[in-house]
C-alpha cells in the first residue's frame, strides 16, 4: 500500500494574491497599511482577492453604482482624502509624543553638562 503524501493545504502567500489597481475605480477599494480597505466604510477585506472585494461592494454599497465616469473619479478622490485625513489623525499624536520625548532627552543632556 502506498502511504499518502504530505497534504497540500492552500496558503494565501503561495497563491500570489495581491491588490489590483483596477479595484480602486471598480469597487472603491485601496491598498493601505498592508490591507485592502474599503474607501466607503473603511472596513478591510481579510483576503485580497477580487471575489471578496466585489462581494463586499455589491452587498454593502449597492447605491454607489450610480456614480459613473468623472463623478465616480471625484468621489474616489474625496474618499481617499478622507481616509488619509483619518489616518493622519492617529499618527500625528504619536509623532508629537516622540518629539516631546526627544526634546526632554536633549534638555536632560544639557542639564547634565
Amino acid at each position: 500500500m502506498d502511504k499518502p503524501g504530505p497534504s497540500k493545504k492552500r496558503k494565501v502567500k503561495d497563491e500570489n494574491r495581491q491588490f489590483q489597481e483596477i479595484w480602486i475605480e471598480k469597487y472603491f477599494f485601496v491598498w493601505s497599511h498592508n490591507k485592502v480597505v474599503c474607501l466607503i466604510c473603511k472596513n478591510t477585506v481579510a483576503i485580497a482577492k477580487e471575489y471578496n472585494v466585489k462581494r463586499h461592494y455589491e452587498t454593502q454599497h449597492p447605491t454607489f453604482t450610480k456614480f459613473t465616469g468623472e463623478l465616480r473619479k471625484q468621489k474616489i478622490l474625496s474618499l481617499k482624502r478622507e481616509l488619509i485625513g483619518q489616518q493622519a489623525m492617529f499618527t500625528k499624536p504619536i509623532q508629537d509624543s516622540e518629539s516631546a520625548t526627544e526634546v526632554s532627552y536633549e534638555i536632560s543632556r544639557m542639564i547634565a553638562k
